[in-house]
Order: structure tokens, then C-alpha cells, then sequence
């Protein structure tokens, strides 16, 4: 069984279209993931693969939940950028050309070289692996930027949201105060399916 992102994608525009509510469909989607990833008889070595498209489905669903300044302007893309190494390849390039927010996404590659003040994003997220975190995490906050991370001491350095693989369940922590200091908002029905959420 191979799990698409763009079906993930179509079910929740589906269901967005159907009025339901967009907590209870947020939810119901993290649990189809996590069925998907854990289920049944699938080879051992597909698995990470299958782990980074549901790490790929639950940022395009971040984004949707996500408030940026009045002032952030990027007409017609929303760019998502990757520092650090490549763990997503082909599970991160099938959300470019999905529109959300009445934006195009655009993924950017940086591997370990942080462009400073010509950082374009609104996302960014810093692999295990990434060098020099804390200065990352930096310029993002500088930038406005929803911060994204994989490891459990991503928080406490400073970042937004950690996506953790826990008894083989993906499960994400946030981090509020971090997105205060971005001047990044999250809607309350985020908040509400986190595991946890640190003020």
C-alpha cells in the first residue's frame, strides 16, 4: 500500500468543502497517518519513506493553520525552505504547486547555507543534521518564519514545531511562546490537536 500526499490533500479540501469542522477533520487526518504508517505487513526499509510523507502532509496542514504578519509579502508563492540534510526528496516536492492560503508552494533546498537577509520563506524547516541551529532558528525569528524541526530538544532551542516519531507514531509539540516571538500565529484549533503545547 502506498500512501499519496495529494490524496491526503484532496480529503481535506473535501472535507473543508462538506463545512465540516476543521479540528475534528485535522484530527481524523493525523490518525489516518498514523494508521497508514504503522498498519499492517508493510516492509520494514518502505518506512521511512512512508514517514516523511505523513511529515509532508502534516506541514501542509501547518501552513493552513498558520497566520503570517500583514507586512510578509510574497505575491504569488508561499516558499517552504529545507536546511539541512534531505530526509523528505520526494515526499516535500509533491506539495510544490498545491495552493494554500491563495498561494502557490514553492520548495527551496538550502542544504547547509543560511542565505541571511535574503531568506525568502515562510517556512522553514531544519533537519537533524542541520548546522548551527540556534543561529538558524534566529534568522527565522528576525524573518517571521514558522520554524519546523525533528528533534525533541527542537523547542527548547527556540523553535515553533517538532515533528516526533514516538513508539512509531508521528506525533508534533508546540512551541507558543516561539511563535509569539515570531510574530507568528497559530490557530487555536492547531493548538488543540498538539500532544503538547509549551506556553
Amino acid at each position: 500500500m502506498y500512501v499519496r500526499f495529494s490524496y491526503i490533500a484532496r480529503l481535506c479540501t473535501r472535507c473543508k468543502r462538506l463545512a465540516v469542522a476543521e479540528t475534528f477533520t485535522f484530527l481524523t487526518v493525523i490518525s489516518l497517518l498514523n494508521i497508514l504508517a504503522c498498519g499492517c505487513g508493510y516492509a520494514q526499509e518502505s518506512r521511512p519513506t512512508r514517514e516523511y510523507q505523513i511529515r509532508a502532509s502534516l506541514i501542509f496542514n501547518f501552513i493552513q493553520f498558520t497566520t503570517w504578519p500583514a507586512d510578509v509579502s510574497e505575491p504569488n508563492t508561499l516558499n517552504i525552505c529545507l536546511l539541512g540534510p534531505d530526509y523528505y526528496g520526494a515526499a516535500l516536492s509533491a506539495l510544490e504547486r498545491e495552493i494554500v492560503q491563495g498561494k502557490e508552494i514553492v520548495v527551496k533546498r538550502l542544504g547547509g547555507d543560511l542565505p541571511g537577509s535574503d531568506l525568502d520563506c515562510r517556512v522553514m524547516i531544519i533537519q537533524y543534521g542541520a548546522a548551527d541551529t540556534e543561529k538558524a532558528l534566529e534568522e527565522a525569528r528576525q524573518h517571521s518564519l514558522l520554524t519546523i524541526g525533528d528533534t525533541p530538544d527542537f523547542l527548547d532551542k527556540g523553535g515553533i514545531i517538532s515533528i516526533l516519531l514516538l513508539k512509531e507514531k508521528i506525533v508534533f509539540d508546540i512551541n507558543r511562546a516561539a511563535a509569539h516571538a515570531s510574530n507568528v500565529e497559530l490557530s487555536s484549533k492547531l493548538l488543540r490537536v498538539a500532544r503538547t503545547v509549551k506556553e
